[in-house]
């Protein structure tokens, strides 16, 4: 037997369960979490290895099989996770052949922010049940994973042109593979950049395999240091398993340098791009089946290299732009060989090369793959010589000699500190052409700067949106810098917004070449204005000349913005341009870029903010809110509430309506963001700090346009007027459709005449409105309701969906969804909507009904992400699987406040910001609301706005939080577990309240059962963020903050939906941790809230579990037999159990020299459990006893009892059986049966228990049932009883005792008689 304990390693970290003792089979049930702060590309590189050792006490522990996950396999799986599977454990040592073990395990791999996948407790029992009369069918059996095992062969012949990586210029190389948890590496050759190995690395792979990544890695041996990295790249297993590789070239690269810094380690092992070429290396990938694998490096025979073919690569030179320095060249290099241009003076950002650099001739395989890459860099000649960008290409990017110049961004180099970090290298124009050198053109045109000419260049910047912060209060002052050439021109400024309006043109006369395709890329930068600094840049973008034409463009574009890298962009810029030959001018008047507006009021409902952090270490005291769209520093253009107190600064209840005239765009994709800030009124006004800061899109909020997300209820006669005015102009465009109409605006009165009249075919609708009876409004109303009620499960998206549904403002949109042509719908629609406001209010109750009356408990379970309970009553409580408020419609809108920003960082800022992303960047709070778009002119016309006061008084409310348990926890105690128990704070400062309940922590536990209610008063609205926390409970240190969960209690309360909920659901709650990115579990809860009145009135819930039934598991081993012999012949048989998950281990007495193979005890065990009980596992071994030596294990069997307790604990009886039976138990290690065991088991509660006593083994009360002592063969008793032995050896040696007796007397009378006829004689 082992004593198996589980050993898990990842990012450089090692973490292990418990050891569990004398067992074959064990459960673990152990979660180990394990965070670090890396790259996505070092996360998707890295492995997580599992391995299963014999734990000793004294010695070393002894590997049992391992297995090795590359993550980036994990992380690409559904839900980013492995969930419950079985994997083949297999000895990496190489000391024992073939698999060693199974184990089952779950594994997820998770970004910053991404939630692990919900999985219901019925997912987790994919053991089943068994059944619970066949104890045969409980024995759990290992899994049938089928394997095939394989070599793979990596060979390393070798290498040429490797860097000179010591002092004295020379390397010592070696080669490493590392693939599913083995390492092996070739012979070191002493002092060779050209090194030749001619070796086999030899790697046993068991399939299937969950690691497919292959590291190879080149490295420099070291006698005294630490090995130096020249290279690193990997292999798919799965692409050399399906086509082996021959013999082929890999180019390597890496850091120029030979340093082992950061930037340096990064290159070389790949996780940053190389810039530099550092050698290629001669390899051949292989594999193989094989009966046994095994690691081992054998010597092979030299390889035939590729067939090289002979390369040329011409590259000419032009021009660079936004380039930064004095004196520069360009080098230009492929493999060994490069070449350089002439240096040359920047001007204006801009250098003139316009040269041809000599033709580059490299003999490399024909094969593109193993073609070197093409490497340029720029080299900056100041006071020392530096490479300030480089860009690194495929050959296949420019294979063929016919291309046209291309302009290129360099790269800053990582290795050079001379650029800063918002500079970038410069864009470079080149004509690369590379082929085979017989292809390649024999001349070469000498080249020369194009003929000019001048144009008048039009930049139309209109604005932007989520820029980065710059200043310390979380906004930014930008303004935009246009570059085109040596020319440049300026945006006006905007203060404090992230989201600037400018509806501004820049233009500048520019010289530029022709043709276009030599001219640069238009550059627009934004930069942040500073008043003492140096501006900051927030981002920049290129668009090609070749992209704009003369006319006015239609729609302008949104374009990324980015600092160095394209690929990570941060905010966008939405502008248009223009490039018009300076003769052609006139023909393009420029006018203006504003789009069309609409007067407007925007209205806004400031409930308040909440949780705002301290300002210095200063608490908010009395703060305000101001709003404006982008026109900050226009009369009227900003507007504020009251400074406020109540009932505290950090969540001031403002309850204010605030109307802000605005001039909104017809078209949404000029629609402006509303920026709100909230400042601090201290000292009367002295001290006015930023506390926090906000854009809002206004957008979702416009009444018309495809962006609209909120929808708005307005009043039937505001309806009618914006219907009316909006519609006209569609009313007048389908006037050619119309013959006659009354009342229809833009028809004539004589061209009246009954569109639907007794002899059309909507005549029955012309009857009902003749008589007064419904419209054809009324009766679509009638067939929708009839449809809804059809359905099984009408629950709405959304309150848009409804709206939606019943949406009656547009005329086509309403005449398709009638089928009715646009002359019926222009007949019916004008007066229906002015004088029929009764639809408008059944429209309203309906949607009101399907919103709230629909979105019952049953709705709940029904939608997506709930759960329902078994059971059809419909006061069972609900399960939503995630946080309830995702599937509400909330009364409010919560928009954070943020502080801090990520650019224009001080040295001090930059380090501190090294911790959280290269930020300063912060939630500071939030700011409580609605927003409402109403049209100029009619608002009185549109629903009056909430009475926010009235509304929303603040009232004390009495909550209830059940917590009912937690799930997956984050274990932070060594041990591996957590102690956990639940504090709930509500507020700040002196309004604080909390409920510590320490005194209620689970011990060592993941999945703590609290089932508590707490109950606190709270007023409302006010501090409407409650914290659930859960903490680790340590006896010694301070305690632990595991994870926290925030509810918004106002939310709910004034959320018409939460309160038609009943009963209330239970939630499934992610918990997190500041200190973390990641998820720390799930905590089960529901909240109730009551007036206090109501509170008084109604009792807690009862939500405790029902106890569980104290019960006694008797299990009786009769006999045993086909045991298996461990001694010779014979073997010493005595049966142990133990139930899962418990230190009480039970064993028979011994039968000892059994020499058949069977074994008779007649001995019972006894257990304690519980139904229902968590474990559900009967662990029986067989064993062998030794005297000296460690006891040895024959046979095991598991048996799950789940079945067997459910049937249990759904009856009403005190005692259940199962009669006699055999199990077959096998051993892992062993083919075939190992034995089998007679065994009877027996379930009674404690009443049963004590109704039919029964002693342990054959003690007494032996009874129930009356186990009699085994009739055992003479042979069978214990070696030390000296009395057996003696019987024994008399049974069995008596007659030749008895013979021997005989023999001597017969001697002794016949030497008798033969002295006596001597004294005779």
């Amino acid at each position: 037997m082992s004593d198996p304990v589980a050993f898990v390693t990842c990012f450089g970290k090692k973490q292990h369960t418990d050891v569990h003792k004398k067992t074959l089979n064990c459960v673990f049930d152990h979660l180990l979490f394990f965070e670090n702060k890396i790259t996505r590309e070092e996360f998707l590189h890295s492995r997580l290895s599992v391995a299963i050792y014999d734990a000793n006490s004294f010695r070393r522990d002894v590997l049992i099989g391992a297995y090795e996950f590359d993550l980036a396999f994990v992380y690409n799986r559904k839900g980013h996770e492995l969930y419950r599977k079985w994997v083949a454990l297999t000895d990496v040592t190489d000391e024992f052949e073939g698999i060693q073990g199974y184990l089952k395990l779950s594994i997820t791999a998770l970004g910053p922010g991404e939630m692990a996948p919900a999985h219901e407790e019925g997912d987790e029992d994919d053991e089943g049940e068994g059944d619970a009369s066949n104890l045969q069918a409980m024995v759990l059996m290992p899994p049938t994973i089928k394997t095939e095992e394989y070599h793979l062969f990596v060979k390393c012949y070798k290498a040429e042109d490797l860097p000179k990586m010591d002092k004295l210029g020379k390397c010592d190389p070696f080669c490493q593979v590392q693939f599913g948890g083995t390492k092996e590496k070739t012979k070191m050759v002493k002092g060779s950049l050209s090194p030749t190995w001619n070796q086999e690395i030899q790697v046993p792979v068991v399939v299937p395999s969950m690691s497919d990544r292959i590291a190879f890695t080149v490295w420099d041996w070291d006698k005294a240091a630490k090995d130096d990295l020249i290279f690193t790249t990997h292999f798919s297993f799965q692409d050399i398993l399906r086509t082996p590789k021959p013999p082929f070239w890999i180019n390597l690269y890496g850091s120029k340098d030979t340093d082992n810094g950061k930037v340096q380690l990064q290159m070389n092992s790949a996780s940053m791009e190389g810039t530099w070429y550092r050698g290629r290396i001669l390899l051949g990938l292989a594999t193989s089946k094989v009966e046994a694998g095994k690691l081992a490096v054998n010597d092979t025979s030299g390889a035939t290299e590729p067939k090289p073919v002979q390369f040329s690569l011409l590259v000419d030179l032009y021009e660079g732009t936004e380039l930064e320095g004095g004196s520069l060249d360009v080098e230009v290099s492929m493999g060994k060989v490069s070449v350089k241009s002439k240096k040359v003076d920047v001007k204006g950002k801009t250098a003139l090369w316009y040269e041809s650099l000599p033709e580059i001739k490299i003999a490399a395989p024909e094969d593109p793959s193993q073609i070197p890459d093409i490497l340029i860099h720029l080299i900056s000649h100041g006071l020392t010589k530096k490479r300030l960008g480089y860009l690194r290409l495929k050959a296949t990017d420019v294979m063929g000699f016919d291309h046209h110049p291309l302009w290129y961004q360099l790269k800053p180099n990582p290795e050079c500190d001379e650029l800063g970090d918002e500079d970038i290298a410069g864009f470079v124009m080149l004509r690369l052409g590379f082929g085979q050198t017989a292809k390649a053109p024999k001349g070469r045109a000498s080249i020369s700067r194009p003929p000019r000419k001048n144009y008048e260049f039009r930049a139309h910047i209109y604005q932007a949106r989520n820029l980065p912060a710059a200043d310390e209060v979380g906004t930014s002052d930008p303004y935009v810098v246009v570059r085109l050439g040596s020319k440049r021109g300026k945006s006006q400024r905007r203060d404090a917004t992230l989201f600037p309006q400018w509806y501004e043109t820049v233009k500048f006369d520019v010289e530029l070449p022709d043709p276009l395709d030599y001219a640069p890329a238009i550059n627009l930068l934004v930069y942040d204005w500073d008043k003492v600094t140096a501006d900051d840049l927030l981002g920049r973008c290129q668009v090609p000349v070749s992209h704009v034409r003369q006319a006015f463009p239609e729609k302008p574009q949104w374009y990324p913005l980015y600092m160095d890298d394209p690929t990570a962009t941060q905010g966008e810029i939405l502008a248009s341009f223009q490039l018009i030959p300076k003769a052609e001018v006139n023909l393009f008047p420029a006018g203006t870029i504003r789009p069309q507006f609409k007067d407007c009021i925007f209205e806004i409902q400031a409930v308040g903010v909440r949780q705002l952090l301290p300002q210095k270490m200063i608490a908010a005291q009395n703060p305000y809110l101001e709003f404006d769209t982008g026109t900050r520093g226009t009369k009227g253009g900003v507007i504020r509430t009251k400074a406020c107190d109540d009932p505290e600064g950090a969540n001031a209840n403002h309850l204010e309506v605030l109307k802000l005239p605005v001039k909104l765009p017809l078209d949404p994709l000029f629609c402006p963001y509303v920026n709100v800030r909230c400042i601090d009124y201290r000292l009367g006004g002295v001290s006015t700090p930023l506390l926090g800061a906000a854009s809002i899109p206004i957008a979702p909020f416009l009444p018309w346009g495809e962006g609209t997300e909120v929808v708005q209820e307005e009043s039937a006669e505001y309806k009618a007027a914006v219907a009316a005015k909006a519609e006209e102009a569609a009313l007048i465009d389908i006037d050619a459709e119309v013959d006659a109409g009354a009342g229809v605006p833009g028809l004539a009165d004589d061209e009246q005449a009954p569109l639907i009249g007794p002899d059309s075919e909507l005549s029955d609708v012309y009857q009902a409105q003749k008589d007064g009876g419904p419209t054809l409004f009324d009766l679509e109303l009638q067939k929708r309701r009839r449809r809804v009620k059809k359905r099984k499960n009408p629950v709405p998206k959304s309150r848009k969906h409804i709206t939606e549904v019943y949406k009656v403002s547009n005329v086509r949109e309403l005449g398709e969804e009638l089928g009715l042509n646009a002359r019926d719908v222009a007949r019916l629609l004008y007066p229906i909507l002015l004088k029929n406001a009764e639809l408008e209010k059944a429209v309203a109750e309906t949607s009101l009904q399907r919103t709230i009356g629909d979105v019952g408990p049953t709705s709940l379970c029904n939608s997506d992400g709930y759960m329902e309970e078994e059971g059809d009553d419909d006061s069972e409580k609900k399960q939503v699987m995630t946080e309830l408020e995702k599937h509400l419609e909330l009364p409010f809108h919560e928009f954070p406040l943020f502080r801090g920003r990520t650019h224009g960082l001080s040295a001090l800022e930059k380090k501190l910001a090294a911790k959280t992303g290269g930020t300063t960047i912060r939630k500071a709070g939030a700011f409580k609301g609605n927003f409402r778009v109403l049209e100029a002119g009619l608002e009185k016309l549109a629903k009056p706005a909430p009475d926010l006061r009235t509304l929303y008084k603040p009232k004390p409310v009495i909550v209830r939080v059940y917590v009912l348990r937690g799930r997956g926890l984050v274990p932070y105690d060594p041990n591996g577990f957590s102690d956990p128990y639940i504090k709930i704070i509500c507020g700040r400062g002196k309004h604080k309240k909390e409920i510590d309940d320490r005194e209620g922590v689970q011990k060592k536990t993941l999945n703590p059962d609290f089932y508590k209610c707490h109950e606190m008063e709270v007023m409302l609205p006010g501090q409407s963020d409650m914290n659930v926390e859960v903490w680790d409970w340590d006896m010694t240190s301070g305690d632990d903050l595991i994870g926290v969960t925030t509810i918004d209690l106002e939310n709910r309360w004034f959320s018409d939906e939460w309160n038609a909920i009943k009963p209330r659901p239970v939630e499934s709650r992610t918990l997190w941790n500041p200190a973390s990115s990641n998820p720390q579990g799930i905590l089960e809860l529901y909240v109730d809230m009551l007036t206090p009145a109501d509170a008084r009135k109604t009792p807690q819930d009862v939500i405790a579990p029902e106890p569980p039934k104290k019960c006694e598991l008797r299990v009786i081993i009769w006999n045993t037999k086909d045991v298996v012999f461990k001694d010779k012949a014979k073997s010493d048989i005595f049966v142990t159990g133990t139930i899962e998950g418990t230190d009480k281990r039970l064993e028979t007495d011994t039968h000892w020299n059994s020499d058949d193979g069977r074994g008779m005890f007649n001995w019972r065990f006894k257990f304690d459990v519980e139904i229902p009980s968590p474990v559900s596992r009967l662990k029986l071994q067989i064993w062998d006893k030794d005297l000296l030596n460690p006891n040895d294990a024959i046979a095991e069997a598991n048996l799950n009892l789940k079945g067997f307790f459910k049937k249990f604990a759904k009856g009403d009886a005190e005692v259940q059986k199962l009669p006699k039976q055999w199990i077959t138990m096998t051993h892992p290690n062993f083919e075939g049966p190992q034995g089998k065991a007679e065994v009877e088991v027996h379930l009674l509660t404690e009443h049963g228990a004590a109704s039919l006593p029964a002693g342990l083994g054959r003690d007494e009360p032996n009874e129930n049932p009356h186990l009699p002592p085994p009739k055992r063969p003479e042979t069978s008793f214990n070696p030390f009883r000296i009395d057996k032995i003696l019987a024994q050896k008399w049974r069995r040696y008596r007659w030749y005792l008895y013979g021997c007796l005989l023999l001597v007397l017969v001697l002794f009378l016949l030497k008798f008689l033969n002295q006596l006829r001597v004294s005779q004689w």
